[in-house]
């Protein structure tokens, strides 16, 4: 009983119904002691090819059709093909299904499947053990490949199940993977949070040249004059810059800050917050929007300015120059949140596994 708990190498014949990578299966691991032989569909094993096999090799079949049992010497009459409700595991190995319960084996549906046929029972069998030709053979007849979550979304969690019983069936006949939790945490931690420097610059525009002589352009001439002064931002430019106390008008505002290439890849959005009155929102020279008295008549003076970025408008490791335009049309203006870039927060900030689907019930998504 000991071998089946050694590492093997994996072996592949025939079209199987699943992508190993997905399992992060190791096919040659370090100081594997036998075989994992994994059979789908279109097999070339018959029981004399399987006789010559040495004892030591593990045989793992998923999702035969019908002509690939009876390739292995498995009657037709002992299996059935068609819609199916599981029959509870009558069948359980020390080893091969060890860890694996009738959860497991449970589905929301009925699938369409070759199952094996239980004698005295109606339901059928999708994970059975038999023995050709000397060795034990583990039939998986039902997996994640039968399941379409595009028009089938309640399905998910009978989809998780379903992964589940396969890497467990694969790891109890041998398989090895890399350990994704490992490489998760030998990662340095990433802030979800990257918040821009308070230390900001800017310029007033009282003749409104800006848009003309392109100012949003960080290569703009302008940027390389003097006349921008420094501020904190969140703040008012009006009550930090003396000479504009009375001011109501254009101001442009300029920061560079540099997001770490860890973060490439990664969802990024630009979070500014409120901003007042109106503003105008350019990043490396590209327009991300406007938040004004057209787009938000009733707030526009206080809504939160978020934009999504896309690739292509984000630099790593070297600085990202963000300009804003603003126009104060009453009183104080300025930027009055704290502009930040968010990514994916960790999963534990949220009570939902996936992204609920309309019309599904959403106590299915939650943790617990």
């Amino acid at each position: 009983e000991r071998r089946e708990t050694l590492p093997a190498r994996i072996r592949v014949d025939g079209k199987i119904p699943i992508d190993l990578a997905d399992y992060h299966l190791v096919t040659e691991p370090a100081g594997a002691a036998h075989e994992l032989l994994i059979l789908g569909p279109g097999h070339r094993f018959s029981p004399g090819k399987i006789a010559q096999l040495p004892k030591s090799t593990t045989i793992l079949a998923l999702g035969l059709q019908v002509d690939d049992l009876r390739r292995l010497g498995i009657a037709s009459s002992a299996v059935t093909h068609g819609p199916a409700s599981p029959a509870w595991i009558a069948e359980f190995h020390p080893i091969f299904t060890a860890g694996i319960s009738n959860a497991e084996n449970y589905w929301r549906t009925q699938p369409v499947v070759t199952a094996f046929n239980i004698p005295g029972c109606k339901e059928r069998g999708f994970l059975v053990v038999r023995q050709i030709a000397g060795h034990p053979i583990v039939f998986c007849q039902a997996g994640p490949w039968l399941i379409d979550l595009k028009h089938k979304p309640y399905l998910r969690t009978t989809q998780r199940r379903q992964f589940y019983l396969v890497n467990r069936l694969l790891h109890n006949l041998g398989a090895r993977s890399t350990s994704v939790l490992r490489q998760r945490l030998a990662k340095p931690h990433l802030p979800h949070v990257i918040e821009l420097p308070p230390k900001w610059e800017g310029l007033a525009d009282p003749d409104d040249r800006g848009m003309a002589e392109k100012w949003f352009q960080p290569n703009a001439s302008i940027h390389r004059r003097d006349g921008w002064q420094t501020l904190r931002v969140p703040g008012m430019f009006d009550q930090q810059i003396p000479e504009l106390k009375d001011y109501d008008g254009l101001f442009w505002y300029r920061v560079s800050w540099t997001i770490p290439q860890a973060y490439r890849g990664l969802p990024l959005t630009l979070e500014l917050g409120g901003i007042d009155d109106e503003s105008w929102t350019w990043l490396n020279g590209h327009f991300l929007g406007e938040i004004t008295k057209k787009t938000n008549p009733k707030d526009y003076w206080s809504a939160p300015r978020r934009y999504r970025l896309d690739p292509d408008q984000v630099y790593f490791d070297r600085p990202n120059i963000l300009i804003i335009r603003v126009r104060d049309t009453y009183k104080n203006g300025g930027i009055t949140g704290i502009p930040r870039v968010t990514t994916t927060p960790p999963w534990l900030n949220t009570y939902y596994r996936q992204q609920p689907v309309k019309d599904d019930d959403p106590y299915r998504y939650y943790r617990w």
